[in-house]
């Protein structure tokens, strides 16, 4: 077939146009470095040149004003149109710049020399949750939802000093409860420090906490939350929040009151125990999505056992209270679903025979510096005997 055959008719947004002659420049984008005293250049690859399209267009005839001012009209528009290029298809372009010329040499024709450039795809940036963020939100809606259920069920106005006593003593046992639940922390000085000063200031605050639930109920969440900051140990944190989950469990509040007092001192006993246990499982939620994890599983544990722990929660809570515990779980489930697929899987990987963890950590590995990493993981008692035989857990691609 002949060239002449091949070409297409030109147009331009519909409007058709004949061509004379068409240039085409195209290349790489290069950023050249030139060096005193050296003779190569440094040359760095910055992508391909945006294509242009040269143009030499004309329109003729006895009447051709009319397919001039269209094409006119066309070149002009704004944004991406379609240009059947004669020699070199179809494509999406942007008008660059255009001129027309005419003369009286050449009656009845309109020539227009216009460049196009190709209309790429607008770069936009790829938009994600910031689902930590998210989770840190829905666990300050849950804490104030807490704090408000506690505010309304709490009370020891107007009633006898037993159950005043009463109401003092189990606070008291929240507040003992805490600082058993970090005794055995490897903390931090100064944390471990002011997690002890707000401690003694909310046991001796007490007397006085108790007829301002909304106070006291903002000084216990205060405190319990202050624990995320004891150690920069995941698994020793979660453990000290592990510890308060089942607090109040003892209540007594299958026992039937049979008085008003009796009623609101067992209602303060569950009230009390709502606020501790519910506190600790929102922050030690809030700190998981803040925690870095070594593979997957350890993300997936610690997700699963929370987010079984929210539900348990929930099923007893009122409906504010709820509906806050359901969003932070599903904040939760989805910021560890999500970076756990991007973390190491963990297989299981047996030594032959008894070896130090430098030596079999530069097996594994490539690199002798990650034994500790593998002792951490595997609580191995002696590092420098790692017993052959046994299998030993190690991430897979980390």
């Amino acid at each position: 077939m002949a060239w002449r055959d091949e070409l297409r008719p030109g147009s331009f947004r519909g409007v058709p146009f004949l061509i004379e002659a068409h240039d085409h420049p195209f290349g790489r984008r290069l950023a050249v470095r030139e060096y005193p005293l050296r003779e190569q250049p440094s040359v760095q690859d910055l992508g391909g040149k945006a294509r242009r399209y040269s143009l030499e267009l004309f329109v003729l005839g006895e009447n051709y004003f009319t397919a001039r001012d269209n094409l006119m009209a066309a070149l002009e528009a704004r944004g991406v149109g379609s240009l059947v290029h004669p020699y070199l298809g179809t494509m999406r372009v942007h008008v660059e710049e255009a001129r027309l010329r005419e003369s009286s040499h050449e009656g009845g024709k309109a020539t227009f020399s216009a460049t196009f450039v190709e209309a790429g795809e607008v770069a936009r940036p790829d938009v994600t949750i910031d689902t930590a963020s998210l989770v840190s939100t829905r666990a300050d809606a849950a804490s104030a939802a807490v704090a408000s259920d506690f505010e309304e069920r709490f009370s020891v106005e107007d009633q006898p000093a037993w159950v005043y006593e009463d109401s003092k003593t189990w606070l008291g046992q929240a507040v003992e409860s805490i600082q058993e639940a970090t005794d055995n922390v490897p903390g931090m000085p100064s944390e471990l420090t002011q997690l002890q000063s707000d401690l003694y200031s909310l046991n001796s605050g007490l007397a006085t906490l108790l007829t301002s639930p909304g106070g006291l109920a903002a000084q216990v969440q205060a405190t319990i939350g202050s624990m995320a900051g004891l150690s920069m140990m995941p698994d020793s944190v979660l453990a000290t929040y592990r510890s308060l989950f089942g607090f109040g469990g003892d209540s007594g509040s299958k026992s039937q009151a049979v008085t008003p007092s009796r009623a609101q001192l067992q209602e303060n006993r569950d009230a009390t125990g709502d606020l501790v246990r519910q506190t600790a499982v929102i922050e030690a939620s809030r700190a998981a999505a803040s925690w870095d994890y070594d593979s997957s599983a350890d993300a997936q544990a610690v997700r699963d056992e929370l987010a079984d722990q929210l539900d348990l929660e929930a099923e007893t809570a009122p409906d504010a209270t709820y509906s806050a515990l359901v969003d932070l779980r599903a904040a939760l489930v989805r910021d560890l679903t999500d970076r756990a697929m991007l973390l190491p899987r963990l297989l299981a990987w047996t030594p032959a025979r008894t070896l130090p963890a430098l030596v079999i950590a530069h097996q594994i590995y490539g690199d002798a510096t990650r034994a500790e990493q593998l002792v951490a993981r595997n609580k191995l008692r002696h590092p420098l005997a790692v017993p052959g035989g046994q299998a030993l857990e190690v991430l897979a691609d980390g």
